[in-house]
């Protein structure tokens, strides 16, 4: 087990690295071309067209991995596909709707696009299949040639002068290059069963984490919306490039995740699992927080290199939401212990408070600091519900104390490195 654990971490992180040095320079490019007003909408539409494809997955995915290795296999990947098959449908009506209410012909681009992306989200299912069975490596060669033809074609739109929405449509092309090379592999082969017993079943229990994960990436990204309602499209702008500076570094926690969640998945609720969690805590905690203290020495050379003058403004804002890198890690973590532990309804109810905490602290601290008031109640609300919230609910008070043993005691990380060897 450790060497295939070796073996997926490297491919994994190979990929994320490749992805890395090819989507940083274009994403700045992008930023640059089109200057903060320009940015600031097309970063609101993204952020918008990152929560709907979350929410297309009604919180199933979570679910599949786990259930995998114990469920009917043609029954389960049979309901995954007709969940997201409705959920798509329906989001697509209410988009259309809302844009017939409230839309104007200079966002037509941008909910056609959205629309158009989340017929391609299917290819989720195909890389759920593939991490489930432990095939981390050739998913991670797949999600590298997607990745870096999507980053290709969004380079090419911006540079041949067509409207930012097609870095929209990108994303589902994204999606749609994943999904034909993981089926033109021939790995994927589905002997449809459809239960619908079994898929009513199979959302009463993602339904937790289907709301969990709409406040999930509202909590996430609420900042963005409130900006743009108590300030203007530059100010969104400026914000959005710190965000996404950020949000490469999130992309180590997403490696760790995609390698070591299917492998915990495996095991049931007990002690085990949690000495494995507190372990696992420790080691992120402590891993980002070194991270953190290495980038904010180089942030105020390194941004207006990368972004230019227009963008200046963005360095404190990125300093501060480097503080909140150790809980951002700590929250992606602990959502798959409530899966695992079967604990849904507390991420929900956590998820809601992190959204209330944000939304309140957002409203507060803006009109007096402005776009730092934003970034300080941001890692304020990833504090809070990263750590502080579990210790609330009797059932959740075992992470609670999983995270704060880790915190507190280093030696689990030398421990778990002994017991490795």
């Amino acid at each position: 087990m450790l060497n295939y654990l070796i073996k997926s971490l490297s491919a994994v992180a190979l990929e994320k690295i490749i992805l890395l040095l090819v989507a940083l320079p274009v994403n700045i490019y992008i930023a640059r071309e089109l200057g903060p007003d320009q940015y600031g909408v097309l970063s609101i539409y993204i952020v918008l067209a990152t929560i709907l494809f979350q929410i297309s997955d009604c919180g199933v995915r979570n679910i599949f991995i786990s259930e995998y290795a114990h469920s009917n296999k043609n029954t389960l990947i049979t309901s995954y596909l007709s969940i997201k098959a409705a959920t798509a449908f329906f989001i697509s009506i209410a988009l259309m709707f809302y844009y017939k209410l409230n839309g104007t012909s200079e966002v037509a681009g941008y909910y056609a696009s959205i629309i158009a992306c989340l017929i391609f989200t299917f290819s989720d299912i195909f890389e759920s299949i593939q991490l489930s069975e432990l095939r981390q490596t050739q998913a991670a060669r797949i999600r590298l040639i997607s990745g870096v033809l999507s980053n290709a074609f969004r380079f090419g739109m911006i540079y041949v002068g067509l409207p930012p929405f097609y870095i929209i449509l990108s994303y589902g092309l994204e999606y749609a290059f994943k999904g034909i090379l993981i089926y033109a592999t021939g790995t994927i082969r589905i002997n449809y069963s459809f239960d619908i017993k079994y898929t009513i079943k199979l959302l009463r229990r993602a339904l937790p984490l289907t709301l969990s994960m709409i406040f999930l990436q509202l909590y996430h990204r609420i900042d963005i919306f409130i900006i743009k309602d108590l300030m203007d499209d530059a100010s969104v702008g400026i914000y959005s490039a710190a965000m996404r500076l950020l949000d490469y570094l999130i992309f180590i926690v997403v490696v760790l995740n995609t390698v070591i969640n299917p492998i915990i998945g495996r095991e049931r609720a007990s002690k085990r699992l949690n000495d494995i969690y507190t372990k696992y805590y420790s080691v992120v905690f402590w891993g980002a927080t070194l991270i953190a203290a290495l980038s904010i020495p180089i942030s105020e050379l390194v941004i207006p290199k990368l972004y230019g003058e227009n963008y200046i403004a963005s360095v404190p804002l990125f300093i501060i939401m480097l503080y909140s890198l150790p809980f951002i890690f700590l929250g992606s973590i602990s959502g798959f212990w409530y899966v695992n532990s079967g604990l849904e309804i507390y991420a929900l109810v956590r998820n809601i408070l992190g959204l209330v905490l944000n939304v309140a602290l957002n409203y507060i601290l803006i009109p007096k600091f402005g776009l730092p008031g934003a970034a300080w109640a941001t890692f304020t609300s990833y504090m809070v519900t990263s750590l502080f919230i579990d210790a609330l609910f009797k059932k959740t008070r075992p992470a609670f104390r999983m995270k704060f043993n880790a915190i507190l005691d280093l030696r689990l990380i030398y421990n778990w490195k002994k017991n490795e060897k």
